[in-house]
C-alpha cells in the first residue's frame, strides 16, 4: 500500500528482521539430497555440502525448493539436476561464494601461524567445488574478532574440520599470449573470441540481456570487474549437419555455431594487461563449462551444449595497436634462461585506494566529508561537520583497510555529532540564561506560549546556507466548552475558561443534583482541548401529571398518588424522559405499582392428591376470608385451615397448608400371593421366606383403596461363576445364607487363599461377597519350537554363537487361552564393523581389503595402496559387537607419496641424521616449501609429488622518475614497490632492496647504485605499493651494454636469483641537454611492473639474475 515499503520491506526481506525474524526459512537439507537424488542419471554429489550450505545462508533458496519437490515421489529425476552444487536450470543463477584470495590476505596475515596460499588464485580455480569449508571459515574469519579462531581452517594447509577437504593443486602451462593494444588513456585492451553451439542464433543474438550476461561471465574468467568487459560482435555461422561431423555427440549435432568477440580493458591500477591475459588464454576448459552453463541458462537457451568440444579460447580477432612510443629493448638471441619467478607473479595485487565516501542524500549538507575522496590504503581521514553546522566533538575518522587491493572497497567510518547554529529570536521564545550540558545556550517558552523548544534547520538545496528556526512553542488558548445534554446540564459559566481557571456546570432545571467543578488544564495551547470535570449526575423530580389519570390511581389533596378504591399496592410517580426530549427537552410522568384486587381461587392439586384432599369450600375465597380443607373419604384426619390475604391481587394467592389423611382400613386380600401366610389373624411369611409381612391400603388413580401384602422376600443361597481362570470358585458354586467358602489360585498359578461370605437371609443369587486372591505365575514350558539367537545347555539358556547379551526368560501370560507362553529376550546378533568415514578423495590412499566384514573381537592391518607410501595401522571392530553403525577403532596410517625427482629449482632437500626429510626454498627464493600428492585425474588411483610454496622474490612494480636524463645519461630516482612472492606481497623474509644497471639479457652489472632495508614490520602491507622504496640515483651515465636498471630483493638466506628489470627511456637519453634540468612537463615515467609483459617467455627468460 501507498506509502508503507519503508516500514514493512525489512520485514519481509529473506534476512527479515522485527517481528518476521523468527520465521526460520528452509536451509538446503544434506542428507536429504545425497538420500533422494544419488539413484539419478549423472548424480554428483557435493563438496562440503554443509559448509556450503554455511557460506550461503541466503543464496540457496532455488536448490532448497527444488530438491523439497524431488522429495516428492516420482520428482527426483526431474528436479534433482536443479539443486545440484553445479545447479542446472533456473538455480544456475544461483553462483555460490568462491574463495577470496584478497580477503584471505588483509583478514588473515596478522594471526598467529598466518602461511600464504602458494599459488591461490590458481587454486581456486583448480577447485572450484571443494572449497566450501575454507569459504565459510574465511568468512566468519572477517567479522570482528574471529580471525585467530577460524584462520587456521581457511589456510591451504587447514586444520580442524577443512583439513578434510584435499585441495587439487593448479599448474599451469605455460599460457599463449592475446593480443593487446594500448590506448590513448594508457588502457590495455585484451581481444579474444568465444566459440560455442547454439540452437538458434537469431534468438541467441536477440536477447535483451545477453551481451550483459556474456560479459559478466567473461569478467568472472578473467577476475575483474564487469564494467571492464564489453562485447564487440556475435555472430553466426552455418549450421553444420551430422553428416559433416559424424564424430560429435548427438547433442550437439545440427547445432549453430557461434562467435562471441571480447574486449577486456585493463587500466593502470586494476592487474597488468599479461595478467588479465594470462588468465583467459589458460583457464581451464571445464571451469569455463561450469560458468558459460550458467549464462546459457539465464539467457534463456536451455539446451546449449557447452564442452570441450564447443568451447574454445582464441585471439584471432586482428588487430593494429600503434607501437609504444617506449618499447622494451630487444632480448640477444644467446641471453641465457632465467629461472621461473612463479606461477602467479603477473596477478599483482596493487594497492587500490577505497571509494569516495558517499553519504545519504538527507545527509549531505550535514558532514564534510572531502578528505576521504581517494584514500589510499591503511589511511586515515576525518569526518568534519559541515559550516554553518556546530559539531559537539572532534571530527571521526574514515579508514581504508591496510593493503586493501579491492576496487572501489568502502571506507569504514563513524558519524561526527553535528547540531544547527544558533537561531535567531521569534515571536514566542526567548533565551534564558542557562546553558546545556553541550555548552548550547537553552531556550524557554515566552509568557502567553507553552511548549518544549527546539532548534530545528533546513539546509538550502546547495548545501551553501541552513535556515535556522525554533520550534515547539505554541500559543496559550481557552479550553473548548464539553459536549452535553443541554436539556440536563447548565454550563452557562463554562464558556472561554482559560488555562488553569476552573468553572460550575450545574443540573439544569427541573433536574435536581448539584453542580461540579470543571478546569481547562494548565499551559493549554489545544483550541479543541475540551474542559476536564468529573461526571455529575442529574435526576428528574417533577414533571406534568398524566392525563387522563390511569385506572387505579387516586391524588390525595396534599398531592401525592395513591392506590383507588380496589386496588392494592404502593403507588410510585417516575418522571421519564418525554419522546421529544432532545428537542424540548420534555418529561411525562408515569404510574405504576397499583394492581386490581381480586378473590383468591381454589389450588391445583393432581394425582393421588385429588383423591386425598377435599378443596371445595376454598373455590372462591373473599380477599381476608379464610375457608376449610378436608380429608376426601376413604382417607381420614384433621382438617386444616387457608385463607386468603387481605388485599389480595393474586387469583392464586390462598395460603395452606396439607392437612395429614391417611387410609385406615381396607378389605383383606381375596388373592394371598406366595410368601405369605395368615397365622392367629396376623399376616406372616411363609416358610423358606424372610421378612416383615405386613398389609397396606394403596390407592389408585380412580380413588379406589385396594389391599397389598408387603415385606417378604424368597431366601437363595449365593453362587459364583467359574470367570477368571486364575481362581478355583469350585467350593463357592453354592453357598447356603450364613454360610462361607474358600477361593485358591488355580494351578499352575501359585499365592493366597481367601474366604466367600453368603450373608443370612440373602435374597440374591449373586450375593456372595470375596475378595480375589493373589495369584502369579512363575514358571512355564520352554519355547517349543528354537528361538533363534537362543540355546539351552543343561538347565542354562545362554545366547547362541554370533550372538551377544544376557538371556532373560519371561512368561507372558494369554488371557484368551488362558495360559503362559515363553518369551525369550537379550540376544542381539553380532555385527561386522563398518569402514572409518573416508573422504572419496582419501580412498585411493588405503588398501582396506584385510579389513573388509571384519567380525567383532577381530583386528586388521590397514596399509598405504601403491602408489601411496607409509607405515602401517591396526584398525580393531569392538568385541560383542551388535552396532550395525560402528565403525572400526584406531588410526589411519599417514600416507604420503615419493619426492619430486629431480626437485624443481628454487626447493632444496635436507636429511638429518634420524633419516628425517625436511624440504626448504633454495637461496634467494621466498615462501615456505611443502610437498604435496596431488591425486591423478580419472578413476586410477594414482599420485604425483608437486612442490609448492617457493618463488623468486621480485618488486611487484617499479618506476623511474625522469629529471632531466638526456645526452646518453640517466637522471631521476627509481620507485618501486615490496616483494611480490607468487602473487602475494611477503616481505617476512627479505632484509633489503639493491638497484643495479642490467644488460640486454637482464644481468646486472657493476656495483651496487643504491640499497633499501625493507620497511619495518608493523609498515608492512598485503598490496603492491609503487612508491614504498625509492632509490635516489642522481645522474647516471651507463656502461657500456647496460640496457636498462635491475631491482633485486635480499632475502635472509642470501640474493634472489633474478631481478625485477627497468629499460631505459632511450627517446629520453637522446635529448640534447642545454642547461639545467628538463622542465617538468617533459618529464617521463619509466614504469615496469612485476611480469607486466613476462606472459610467456618473459617469465623464464626476460627476468634478469645477478
Amino acid at each position: 500500500m501507498a506509502g508503507n515499503a519503508t516500514e514493512h520491506c525489512p520485514h519481509a526481506a529473506q534476512d527479515a528482521t522485527g517481528d518476521c525474524a523468527t520465521e526460520i526459512l528452509k536451509s538446503f537439507n544434506c542428507s536429504l539430497y545425497a538420500s533422494t537424488c544419488s539413484g539419478t542419471t549423472d548424480y554428483t554429489a557435493y563438496s562440503g555440502c554443509s559448509d556450503t550450505v554455511l557460506a550461503n545462508p541466503l543464496g540457496m533458496a532455488c536448490r532448497t525448493y527444488h530438491l523439497g519437490v524431488a522429495a516428492m515421489a516420482g520428482n527426483a529425476a526431474e528436479h534433482c539436476p536443479h539443486a545440484a552444487q553445479d545447479a542446472t536450470g533456473d538455480c544456475a543463477t544461483e553462483v555460490l561464494k568462491s574463495f577470496d584470495c584478497s580477503l584471505y590476505a588483509s583478514t588473515c596475515s596478522a594471526t598467529e601461524g598466518y602461511t600464504a596460499y602458494s599459488g591461490c588464485s590458481e587454486t581456486v580455480l583448480a577447485n572450484p567445488l571443494g572449497m566450501a569449508c575454507r569459504t565459510y571459515h574465511l568468512g566468519v574469519a572477517a567479522m570482528a574478532g574471529n580471525a585467530a579462531e577460524h584462520c587456521p581452517h581457511a589456510a591451504q594447509d587447514a586444520t580442524g574440520p577443512c583439513a578434510a577437504e584435499v585441495l587439487s593443486v593448479g599448474i599451469r602451462t605455460s599460457p599463449t599470449s592475446l593480443p593487446t593494444s594500448t590506448t590513448a588513456s594508457g588502457e590495455t585492451v585484451i581481444k579474444g573470441n568465444l566459440k560455442l553451439l547454439v540452437p538458434d542464433c537469431p534468438a541467441f543474438q536477440a536477447h535483451p540481456r545477453g551481451a550483459e550476461l556474456l560479459s559478466e561471465t567473461l569478467a568472472m574468467l578473467a577476475q575483474v570487474p564487469a564494467k571492464y568487459v564489453s562485447i564487440a560482435s556475435v555472430q553466426c555461422g552455418r549450421r553444420l549437419s551430422s553428416e559433416e561431423q559424424p564424430s560429435w555427440p548427438r547433442s550437439l549435432q545440427s547445432k549453430q555455431p557461434v562467435t562471441v568477440s571480447w574486449e577486456i580493458s585493463a587500466p593502470v591500477g586494476l592487474a597488468s594487461a599479461s595478467a588479465v591475459a594470462s588468465i583467459m588464454s589458460t583457464a581451464e576448459a571445464s571451469y569455463v563449462k561450469t560458468v558459460l552453463d550458467k549464462t546459457m541458462q539465464d539467457l534463456g537457451i536451455t539446451d546449449v551444449v557447452a564442452d570441450v568440444s564447443s568451447i574454445e579460447m582464441t585471439s584471432d580477432v586482428p588487430l593494429s595497436p600503434s607501437p609504444p612510443s617506449n618499447p622494451l629493448p630487444t632480448l640477444g638471441l644467446n641471453c641465457p634462461v632465467k629461472p621461473s619467478a612463479g606461477i602467479f607473479q603477473t596477478m599483482i595485487p596493487l594497492c587500490q585506494t577505497c571509494a569516495p565516501l558517499r553519504v545519504l542524500e538527507e545527509e549531505k549538507c550535514l558532514y564534510d566529508v572531502t578528505d576521504c575522496q581517494a584514500l589510499p590504503p591503511g589511511q586515515i581521514c576525518k569526518v568534519k561537520c559541515r559550516e554553518p553546522y556546530i559539531a559537539l566533538g572532534p571530527p571521526t575518522n574514515g579508514t581504508c583497510a591496510k593493503g586493501n587491493s579491492i576496487i572501489d572497497r568502502m571506507v569504514v567510518w563513524s558519524k561526527p555529532e553535528c547540531v544547527c547554529p544558533e537561531p535567531q529570536a521569534q515571536q514566542g521564545y526567548v533565551k534564558t540564561d542557562e546553558v546545556d550540558s553541550l555548552g548550547l545556550s537553552v531556550w524557554g517558552c515566552a509568557s502567553g506560549y507553552a511548549g518544549k523548544p527546539v532548534v530545528r534547520c533546513n539546509p538550502t538545496s546547495d548545501c551553501s546556507g541552513v535556515e535556522t528556526f525554533l520550534d515547539g512553542c505554541k500559543a496559550l488558548v481557552t479550553c473548548a466548552v464539553p459536549l452535553v445534554d443541554n436539556c440536563r446540564y447548565d454550563i452557562s459559566a463554562c464558556v472561554a475558561v482559560g488555562p488553569g481557571a476552573t468553572c460550575e456546570l450545574k443540573c439544569k432545571f427541573p433536574l435536581i443534583g448539584g453542580f461540579t467543578v470543571a478546569q481547562c488544564k494548565e499551559n493549554n495551547t489545544d483550541p479543541l482541548k475540551e474542559l476536564d470535570y468529573y461526571p455529575l449526575s442529574c435526576m428528574l423530580r417533577e414533571c406534568p401529571d398524566p392525563s387522563p389519570w390511569p385506572e387505579g390511581y387516586n391524588k390525595t389533596a396534599d398531592g401525592h398518588w395513591k392506590c383507588a378504591q380496589g386496588y392494592n399496592g404502593t403507588a410510585i410517580n417516575r418522571c421519564e424522559l418525554g419522546p421529544t426530549w432532545s428537542v424540548d427537552c420534555g418529561a411525562t410522568a408515569k404510574l405504576t405499582g397499583c394492581q386490581k384486587v381480586v378473590n383468591c381461587g381454589m389450588p391445583k392439586v393432581l394425582g393421588i392428591e385429588a383423591c386425598t384432599y377435599d378443596m371445595t369450600l376454598c373455590q372462591s375465597t373473599e380477599p381476608g376470608a379464610k375457608c376449610e380443607v378436608h380429608c376426601k373419604s376413604p382417607f381420614v384426619g384433621i382438617k386444616t385451615q387457608a385463607s386468603c390475604p387481605a388485599g389480595n391481587v393474586d387469583l392464586f394467592g390462598l395460603e395452606w397448608v396439607r392437612p395429614e389423611c391417611q387410609l385406615i382400613s381396607c378389605d383383606e386380600p381375596s388373592n394371598i400371593p406366595n410368601g405369605y401366610m395368615r397365622y392367629e389373624q396376623k399376616w406372616m411369611c411363609a416358610q423358606s421366606y424372610t421378612g416383615y409381612a405386613e398389609k397396606v391400603c394403596e390407592v389408585t388413580l380412580s380413588c379406589e383403596a385396594k389391599p397389598a401384602l408387603k415385606g417378604c422376600s424368597q431366601l437363595k443361597p449365593c453362587s459364583a461363576e467359574q470367570g477368571d481362570c486364575r481362581y478355583d470358585m469350585y467350593g463357592c458354586v453354592s453357598v447356603q445364607p450364613g454360610a462361607t467358602c474358600d477361593v485358591r489360585c488355580k494351578v499352575p498359578f501359585a499365592g493366597t487363599t481367601t474366604s466367600g461370605n453368603c450373608p443370612a437371609g440373602n435374597t440374591d443369587s449373586n450375593g456372595l461377597i470375596w475378595t480375589p486372591p493373589t495369584c502369579v505365575i512363575d514358571t512355564c514350558s520352554d519355547p517349543v519350537v528354537d528361538v533363534p539367537g537362543y540355546v539351552k545347555s543343561g538347565k542354562v539358556w545362554q545366547c547362541a554363537p554370533g550372538w551377544s547379551g544376557t538371556v532373560v526368560k519371561t512368561c507372558s501370560w494369554v488371557e484368551a487361552e488362558c495360559r503362559a507362553e515363553p518369551m525369550m529376550s537379550g540376544c542381539v546378533r553380532e555385527t561386522a564393523c563398518m569402514f572409518p568415514p573416508i573422504p572419496a578423495v582419501d580412498l585411493c590412499q588405503y588398501d582396506l581389503t584385510a579389513c573388509v566384514d571384519l567380525l567383532p573381537g577381530k583386528s586388521c592391518t590397514v596399509k598405504c595402496k601403491d602408489p601411496y607410501v607409509g607405515g602401517d595401522s591396526m584398525l580393531d571392530c569392538p568385541g560383542e559387537n551388535t552396532n550395525v553403525n560402528q565403525s572400526l577403532q584406531g588410526k589411519l596410517p599417514v600416507c604420503g607419496c615419493g619426492e619430486p625427482v629431480p626437485l624443481p629449482p628454487g626447493y632444496n632437500r635436507t636429511q638429518t641424521a634420524m633419516g628425517e626429510v625436511a624440504f626448504t626454498c633454495s637461496t634467494g627464493f621466498g615462501g615456505e616449501a611443502k610437498k604435496l600428492c596431488r591425486p591423478g585425474p580419472g578413476p586410477t588411483c594414482t599420485v604425483d609429488p608437486v612442490m609448492i610454496g617457493c618463488a623468486v622474490p621480485l618488486a611487484c612494480i617499479a618506476s623511474i622518475k625522469d629529471e632531466g636524463s638526456g645526452s646518453g645519461a640517466v637522471s631521476g630516482s627509481l620507485h618501486f614497490g615490496p616483494a611480490l612472492v607468487d602473487g602475494m606481497v611477503d616481505e617476512a623474509d627479505v632484509v633489503k632492496y639493491s638497484v643495479f644497471f642490467a644488460d640486454e639479457c637482464q644481468n646486472s652489472m657493476g656495483i651496487v647504485l643504491s640499497s633499501r632495508l625493507v620497511r619495518p614490520a608493523e609498515d608492512f602491507e598485503t598490496c603492491c605499493r609503487g612508491d614504498a622504496y625509492e632509490a635516489k640515483l642522481g645522474t647516471l651515465r651507463p656502461p657500456v651494454g647496460a640496457a636498462g636498471f635491475l631491482v633485486m630483493v635480499q632475502m635472509r638466506s642470501g640474493q634472489a636469483p633474478v631481478g625485477l628489470f627497468v629499460p631505459f627511456n632511450e627517446t629520453a637519453m637522446a635529448r640534447v641537454v642545454l642547461t639545467g634540468a628538463a622542465p617538468r612537463s617533459q618529464r617521463i615515467a619509466w614504469t615496469a611492473v612485476a611480469g607486466s609483459a613476462l606472459v610467456t617467455q618473459f617469465l623464464t627468460s626476460r627476468i634478469g639474475a645477478r
